[in-house]
């Protein structure tokens, strides 16, 4: 057993989970309702189970599989959509997540057992290292009368999703992701869209999530230095594509002073504000706008620069339009 491997709990054959019920979207309440018993998938079914194929439902509980049912005071919705959802709940003072699809022959019902693949093959020596731990993966039915097919995967609880975006996160904490990326990199994984919601943060410790879309034969080349603080270096001094899309995303190099960055564009910084203002003024470039309002937007930044000795930027930012889709 590699040292970067840890032993992984045993969680019971059959399970009953209460699962948070679909509503609402603005009901942060949910009732725990949607009832479904689940049987553990084993490993060698999980790896049979190929990139394009559905996996034929377990089949109804025996006598000898009695599910166990998880605690419902314990439950707590993280995400919950028409189709599938994401929850937490303790089993036998284990903190775990339950990620969960309704369905088959669905997109995401395809997503969630690629990813149990995952979890048992290339993801198998960083378990409780840099991804969390995989205590089973379970597939069943609904307990009402629709007997929907329903797969469940239960994952060690790392913590809450970064809710703010890589570029605000402390220069140092950006550096600490970026080197666990980078180890996960060994093994030959690399997320094909690293992004925040691959991060999750627990006790100061960064843990990687969602790999349903991966590159699992990743052969790194990355040179072994960021150049952060410093501007962007040309590929051959990184080394590897996807950690050089990665420093991007975390903005580690300076910006030259010839460029302005509006909405995730690159500008000439002719008759612009300077980046700080930009930032300001379209609230640190987190919404998305409409292409056709692009130039309205570029109008409207100008305007502040020929006002900016009059007017303080937080008076000219109520004078914003509706630039977003």
């Amino acid at each position: 057993m590699s040292n970067e491997q840890q032993i992984i709990p045993s969680m019971p054959n059959a399970l009953r989970i209460s699962l948070p019920e679909y509503g609402p979207w603005n009901n942060p309440h949910k009732n725990f309702s949607d009832m479904v018993e689940v049987l553990q998938v084993s490993k060698e079914a999980i790896l049979r189970i190929g990139p394009c194929q559905c996996s034929s439902n377990p089949g109804s509980l025996s006598i000898e599989d009695a599910p166990v049912e998880i605690p419902l005071s314990s439950m707590q919705c993280i995400e919950r959509k028409i189709h599938y959802g994401v929850c937490r709940a303790v089993y036998n003072h284990q903190n775990v997540v339950i990620k969960f699809v309704f369905g088959c022959e669905i997109p995401r019902w395809f997503a969630l057992e690629r990813e149990a693949r995952h979890y048992n093959s290339c993801l198998l020596p960083v378990q409780g290292t840099r991804v969390p731990v995989l205590h089973g993966f379970y597939k069943g039915i609904s307990c009402d009368g629709s007997r929907t097919p329903v797969s469940c995967l239960v994952l060690e609880d790392c913590g809450d999703r970064l809710t703010q975006p890589f570029r605000k996160l402390p220069l140092e904490e950006r550096l600490k992701i970026l080197k666990e990326y980078c180890e996960l990199h060994k093994y030959g994984v690399s997320l094909n869209a690293f992004a925040e919601r691959n991060v999750v943060r627990k006790n100061g410790t960064y843990r990687f999530i969602d790999f349903e879309d991966i590159n699992d034969k990743h052969e790194c080349t990355w040179k072994g230095s960021f150049y952060e603080g410093m501007t962007k270096p040309h590929f051959g001094k990184i080394g590897c594509s996807y950690v050089m899309s990665a420093c991007g995303e975390m903005k580690l190099w300076k910006q030259s002073n010839d460029v302005v960055r509006i909405d995730h564009r690159f500008m000439k910084a002719d008759g612009f504000p300077s980046q700080e203002d930009i930032d300001f003024l379209c609230n640190d470039a987190d919404f998305c706008v409409s292409p056709q309002k692009i130039e309205e937007l570029h109008e409207w930044l100008r305007g502040y620069k020929q006002v900016k000795d009059k007017m303080a930027p937080e008076q000219y930012a109520t004078t914003r339009p509706d630039f977003e889709y």
